[in-house]
């Protein structure tokens, strides 16, 4: 069985996760502490933080405590500059072994995100799937207007962040849910891995996907028991890996293996990269319904 060689960054310390939320409430940082641990023994390169709407104190906290306890560094997912702000102020690059923090996420309709770097020297999670333009914040439709975003983006945060190189961007293409997929994202994302691979100033930064996306809102379990969401995620990274991406915010303990072309859930993406609408729908639900 051949495993991917991924960057994991670890995304369960999220408040979403009812239990997460609870803990940060109640101030139990020692339990976060413990889940963390856990990730990094189940392989994480990096622990994704992400505080929702509670006090940004607690994030504040929760950096001190996280890097108290552990070597990793850290990913503030944050569209609140503010949470940004209080996070790279508290975090303290020499405790992450000289790791540089990640900013989670920056793009065209946050473009104040780009002078956090004056805080301190970030990296950048670079979200491509939308541009701003006169109208405000549009979705990308095509692999080509997600490759001309991140080039957009690649040159103005190169501009503005003096000790930022091209190894300290993560661009993501966006991944959408397979179950909501009746116009082409998959082959949309998987052709903007290639013309980023392609391209000789993008092939140098990261390329990073949230991977629980792709199989949000599916089944579990196939009607015979099998598992639904493990095999589509692989067979996904069978496809990407070889186009690029080379990072990942997912869950660190699971192992994420090349697929072979005869496996269904292979098939299963193949067809998908060729259907649209219905039938695209009609296939996967063929896959975990059987």
């Amino acid at each position: 069985m051949v495993t991917f060689s991924l960057y994991t960054i670890d995304n369960k310390i999220n408040s979403i996760n009812k239990a997460i939320s609870n803990f940060i409430q109640t101030e139990k940082y020692n339990r976060i502490v413990d889940l963390a641990k856990e990730q990094h023994n189940g392989g994480a390169r990096c622990i994704n933080i992400n505080i929702g709407n509670h006090p940004v104190e607690r994030l504040r906290d929760m950096v001190q405590r996280l890097q108290t306890a552990l070597p990793l560094p850290l990913s503030i997912d944050s569209t609140d500059l503010d949470q940004q702000q209080i996070a790279l102020q508290q975090y303290d690059a020499a405790k992450a072994n000289g790791e540089k923090p990640f900013v989670n996420s920056i793009s065209e309709g946050r473009l104040e995100f780009i002078h956090l770097s004056d805080i301190q020297p970030c990296k950048f999670i670079v979200l491509c799937g939308e541009r701003e333009d006169n109208e405000g914040v549009q979705s990308n439709t095509t692999a080509e207007e997600i490759v001309d975003t991140a080039k957009r983006m690649t040159d103005m945060l190169m501009q503005n962040c003096e000790e930022l190189s091209l190894e300290d961007l993560y661009l993501d293409p966006g991944l959408h849910s397979l179950s909501n997929d009746i116009e082409g994202a998959l082959p949309r994302t998987l052709k903007a891995f290639e013309l980023m691979h392609r391209d000789n100033d993008l092939n140098k930064a990261h390329k990073i996907v949230t991977l629980s996306k792709l199989t949000s809102d599916l089944p579990l379990k196939t009607a015979s028991g099998d598992a639904v969401k493990a095999p589509l995620q692989c067979a996904f990274l069978t496809l990407a890996v070889p186009r690029g991406l080379d990072t990942i915010i997912a869950d660190s303990r699971k192992a994420y293996r090349q697929l072979p072309n005869s496996h269904e859930a292979m098939k299963t993406l193949w067809d998908m990269m060729i259907l649209q609408g219905v039938d695209a729908f009609e296939r996967l639900q063929r896959f975990y319904q059987t």
